[in-house]
């Protein structure tokens, strides 16, 4: 019994479509409908930059982009925004060799629990280990976020973290 991973992007075949699958052709179109399936997901989750998915509004961020120096994107909690964020600015720091990309931040404590993680999930999988070379660092944990509130890709490319507040009593 094949067990298929839920995911809001990937459809998945019916009941009906399961128990009509009775021929040995049905019964392989439907195997082979689950791993092209399951790998995609895997693959989206191992690096989403390569191969993720794009819901429209991000490609509208992204069109945006390609002639504007600013979007503005408005949202609830848990709308995207900080994922598709992340993704922008890990797209820009792979394809734009020895840039530098500030992410800001409304506290340290805000970037490591609520931007870093994003950053680190975009990454992909070839950087998710620690790497200290004479151009690349990046070494991350989930508690601290990134060493030194920063990581340089292979290519040059710098990602730093900054924070601002607008109250006086925050450091």
């Amino acid at each position: 019994m094949l067990r298929w991973t839920k995911h809001p992007l990937e459809p998945m075949p019916s009941f009906e479509e399961v128990k009509a699958a009775t021929t040995l052709e049905a019964k392989e179109a439907l195997a082979r409908w689950y791993d092209a399936r399951e790998e995609r997901i895997r693959l989206a989750k191992q690096d989403p930059i390569r191969h993720g998915y794009t819901l429209p509004q991000q490609e509208e961020v992204e069109q945006v982009l390609a002639s504007k120096s600013e979007v503005w994107v408005f949202g609830g909690n848990r709308s995207g925004k900080s994922y598709n964020a992340a993704r922008i600015v890990m797209k820009a720091l792979l394809e734009n060799p020895g840039c530098v990309i500030i992410c800001w931040s409304q506290s340290e404590e805000a970037s490591i629990e609520m931007q870093q993680p994003y950053l680190w999930e975009m990454l992909p999988s070839e950087y998710q280990t620690k790497i200290k070379e004479q151009t690349a660092n990046i070494n991350w944990n989930d508690k601290t976020g990134f060493t030194g509130k920063k990581f340089v890709l292979p290519n040059g490319s710098k990602c730093l973290f900054r924070f601002y507040s607008q109250f006086t009593q925050n450091p």
